[in-house]
Parts: C-alpha cells; sequence; structure tokens
C-alpha cells in the first residue's frame, strides 16, 4: 500500500487515520507486566508493513494488497483520541495493524497526550529503521513486538521482510528505557518447532533474560486456514523449551492455562525497580507505576455477532468492537484438538435476532456471518 504520496504538490497520506477506536483489556496487546487489570483505548489504521499469510485482521492490515480489503480509515483527531483515553483513565495503545507506518500520528498523539499524562503503547512488528526509533522511542511507554520466526528465510516466506530489523528494534528500544516485551506466534512450520523456539529464546536471552516473551496460540485465518490451532499441550511443551534459557516465558491464547501468570517474574522485578527510580518529568518513564502480574491467560478465538434485521436488507460493512460474549470455554480446547468447535446462539431483540457466534477458526464464523442479513460486529485480535 501507499503511505505517503505527492498529489498536485500536496502531500497525502493514508496512515493518519483511524479505523479501530474502541477501550479494551490491556493483556490483550499482550502487555502482562504493565498497568495489569487496567482498560487502553485501542487505536489503529489500515495497512502493514508485513504481508503474515495468517493474519487473524487482514482486513484490516491488509489494506493495499488484498483488493477485497476495503478502506474503512477517517481522519485521526488526536486531541479528541487523548481526551477520551483521559475520561477512561486509559493509555492510548496503537495495535491491530502497524503503528509504525503512522509516526505521524504517534508523534502528534504525544504532543497532547504528554500534557495530559496519558501514556502511549505499540503494538509492533518491530520492522523500524533506526531513524524511526528515535522517533518513536521518546514517546513510548511500552511496546510488544513480534518475533515470528527464528531464521532470515523462515520470515522472510512470512512476512516478505528480513528479520535482522527487528531484533535491532527490540535491541534499541530496551537500550532506550522502552519497556519491552516479546511474542512469538506458534506458526506452524515457521516457529512453532522445537529448534525455532530455542533459538529465539537464547536470542532473546542475549539481549535481556528479563524481557517477558509471549508463546501465542496460532489461530488459522487468511490464507493458513488449514493447519490447527495449537492446543494446550503444544503451548506448555514451548514455554518448557524456554525455561533452560532463563526466559519470563507466559502462555496467550484461551486454552494456554495458567503457566507461570502467577509467578512474579523477572521482568516485573526490574519494571518495578526502573519505576521506583524515574522522576516525574511528564515523560513516559516519569508516567510508569508499579505493576502486579494478573493470574488469568488472555482469550484470542473468533466471536461475531450478527443482526437479521426485519427489513430483509443485506449489508456486507463490519463493525470492529472491543468485546462480545464468549460461548466456548478454555477447557473445551483439550477435547477439540481439531479446532473445528463452532457454538451459535440466538437472541431475539426489539429490532431482529441477534445470532452470536463463537469459533476456534475464525474463517469458519466469518463464512456463518456473512450468509445472515444485516450488520455485523467482529471483535478484532491484539
Amino acid at each position: 500500500m501507499w503511505v505517503r504520496r505527492n498529489r498536485g504538490g500536496g502531500l497525502e497520506t493514508a496512515a493518519f487515520t483511524v479505523a479501530v477506536s474502541h477501550l479494551d483489556a490491556i493483556e490483550r496487546k499482550p502487555l502482562y507486566h504493565v498497568r495489569p487489570d487496567e482498560r487502553v483505548l485501542t487505536v489503529a489504521g489500515p495497512g502493514c508493513t508485513f504481508r503474515c499469510n495468517y493474519c487473524v485482521n487482514h482486513r484490516l492490515s491488509q489494506y493495499g494488497r488484498v483488493l477485497t480489503a476495503p478502506w474503512t480509515g477517517s481522519p485521526a483527531d488526536p486531541a479528541a483520541l487523548v481526551a477520551r483515553a483521559v475520561e477512561a483513565d486509559a493509555p492510548v495503545g496503537l495495535s491491530c495493524a502497524e503503528p509504525s507506518l503512522a509516526l505521524e500520528l504517534t508523534v502528534a498523539l504525544a504532543d497532547h497526550a504528554g500534557p495530559a499524562r496519558v501514556p502511549l503503547l505499540w503494538k509492533s512488528n518491530g520492522f523500524l529503521t533506526p531513524a524511526a526509533v528515535a522517533v518513536a522511542a521518546p514517546r513510548l511507554e511500552a511496546v510488544n513486538i513480534d518475533v515470528k520466526a527464528a531464521t532470515e528465510p523462515a520470515h522472510q516466506r512470512l512476512t516478505g521482510a528480513p528479520l535482522a530489523p527487528v531484533w535491532d528494534t527490540i535491541e534499541a528500544l530496551h537500550a532506550a528505557g522502552v519497556w519491552v516485551e516479546v511474542s512469538t506466534p506458534l506458526i506452524p512450520g515457521v516457529s512453532a518447532e522445537p529448534d525455532a523456539l530455542a533459538a529465539i529464546a537464547r536470542r532473546l536471552t542475549a539481549v535481556d533474560a528479563d524481557i517477558p516473551w509471549h508463546l501465542v496460540r496460532f489461530t488459522p485465518d487468511f490464507r493458513m486456514r488449514r493447519p490447527s490451532p495449537t492446543s494446550p499441550a503444544e503451548l506448555r511443551h514451548a514455554a518448557r523449551l524456554g525455561n533452560p534459557c532463563g526466559t519470563a516465558v507466559r502462555l496467550c491464547g484461551k486454552g494456554a492455562g495458567r503457566g507461570r501468570s502467577g509467578d512474579t517474574l523477572p521482568g516485573l522485578r526490574r519494571y518495578a525497580d526502573r519505576a521506583r527510580s524515574v522522576g516525574d518529568d511528564g515523560g513516559a518513564a516519569g508516567r510508569r507505576r508499579l505493576p502486579t502480574v494478573r493470574a488469568t491467560s488472555s482469550g484470542a478465538m473468533a466471536r461475531g455477532r450478527n443482526t437479521m434485521i426485519d427489513n430483509g436488507s443485506r449489508s456486507d460493512a463490519v463493525e470492529f468492537v472491543d468485546a462480545l460474549p464468549d460461548l466456548i470455554n478454555a477447557a473445551e480446547y483439550d477435547d477439540h484438538p481439531d479446532g473445528r468447535l463452532v457454538r451459535v446462539e440466538l437472541r431475539v431483540t426489539s429490532s431482529g435476532v441477534d445470532v452470536l457466534g463463537d469459533a476456534f477458526r475464525p474463517a469458519v464464523m466469518e463464512a456463518l456471518l456473512r450468509e445472515l442479513a444485516g450488520p455485523t460486529q467482529q471483535m478484532l485480535c491484539g
């Protein structure tokens, strides 16, 4: 996708936009060592620098690459976004797509967020230049970065981009004093194998063994719909591979179990020590609070709602929302290792019939909702 262009002597940008703006649990970024149990105002615009074939947010992230991905952005209003965050007593988190595409938006948000003492957070793929890191770092309190593969060839095949800049960004943000957490989705044939996980754990430990490492369930979606979702047993086995390296491992995804989520991890102690030492200068570091570790795993699966309205009209528009009811509980993952469980609930309302759906595989739920008339709501992941 184009991000900035000159048209008729004027600079146009496709990135200074917002397609998603809702309050969400901070643990869904996932950040488990920063402001636990708080909400975050999640903000995202269309587009991403990667083309990951498994992306659960591809309708948003792959705009410009996938012809069917609609333009859903509207002009961003940084002052209004920060005011909403102040009202909700929440940080602002740029997530769901790639925030580094819109450094201008981060800078503009920071201009308003600093005086209002509203922290800024990123969920990023880490594919930044050193110059971009230098712009972003002073404005961020915390960032979670994906390390999706252990080797350059595997990373190139999955994302279309080299891996080395991702590690460079992790090191640079960590050195700049930004709180860094790292996520690795357990992608079959890419990062789920023991050798790949061990290599990532060793590399992360070389940067700092106190950096929390999130192992995230793979969910079939987009162009990778045949592999099965990661089972709880596979998640736990992956965690054991990281422990000998001294990494602070956390299991993410519904059905992951408690894992080490109740422990006081080394990363938590490091964050607390840093929070005690900083001054109250209005900068990101000066706004940090002492966190505690949340004792449950986050949920990650497809949930959707479609309202069938009486006049039979049909709409393909999808509204992204922060939460929908759970119809499948975590304990059911072990009983359905193929990931094909779907559960639907009908609710009669004054405006029609609400069809609530929950499924392990997002594509299944999305296909069902497309066949129904009426507006559709869907959760985004992260």
